[in-house]
């Protein structure tokens, strides 16, 4: 899965363009506040929980959440 990574400085346009490419590549639009959040929730490392978020978490991933 691709990943696109986008600022959003004041008046960059960033969340207007990120809304228009998880519409046009019909991606889903993750903030990154949202994986800190889950990962510090359920005590993982980030990069688990965007293997969760994704589904392609391996077996013993998925029993940690």
């Amino acid at each position: 899965m691709a990943l696109v990574a986008m600022t959003r400085e004041m008046g960059s346009l960033g969340m207007d363009v990120a809304r228009i490419l998880e519409s046009e590549l019909r991606v889903p639009l993750v903030y990154h506040e949202i994986i800190n959040h889950l990962a510090d929730k359920m005590r993982l490392r980030k990069s688990h929980v965007i293997r969760l978020l994704d589904g392609k978490a391996n077996r013993s991933e998925e029993h940690t959440s």
